[in-house]
């Protein structure tokens, strides 16, 4: 009787194949978490804009001034920490400041318009935004998909 050592093909082709799925299990997770992450931080760079309009507001009597999109207003910068943009990979921002024009609330002072790069990461955004308890009647959060700037 010949004794072998090893394995048949199948058995490696097998083994394989379950490798693979595992992995492709295990980029999916990866995906969905890195995606999550990307949503909380854009949430959170927004809840400090919001401060810094809201401080900003408080220490000068008037909401800052209109800047263009993807810039920070000048007068808002020092509320802001250090190294802090409106433009990134993920999003470009643009606030806009509403006194004394129509908001389509009817109490909003002004709002930030969030440009995504990314449609599903846009919906992430919105999703956390809505479950964040984010109500502030005088400054309205929109996010749209950054293909929607009219160039």
């Amino acid at each position: 009787m010949v004794h072998r050592s090893g394995h048949t093909l199948v058995e490696l082709l097998i083994g394989i194949l379950i490798a693979g799925i595992l992995a492709g299990m295990g980029t999916s997770t990866f995906k969905t978490a890195v995606d999550a992450t990307h949503a909380t931080a854009v949430v959170a760079d927004l809840h400090i804009v919001r401060m810094a309009v809201h401080a900003h507001s408080a220490d000068k009597g008037r909401w800052p001034a209109d800047a263009y999109r993807g810039r920070i207003p000048t007068t808002l910068r020092p509320y802001l920490p250090e190294g802090f943009s409106f433009a990134t990979e993920a999003y470009t921002l643009d606030y806009d400041n509403w006194v004394g024009r129509w908001s389509s609330t009817g109490t909003a002072q002004g709002s930030i318009t969030v440009y995504m790069a990314e449609t599903d990461l846009g919906k992430r955004v919105e999703k956390k935004l809505e479950g964040s308890g984010w109500t502030d009647d005088e400054l309205e959060i929109k996010v749209k998909d950054r293909s929607s700037i009219a160039r």
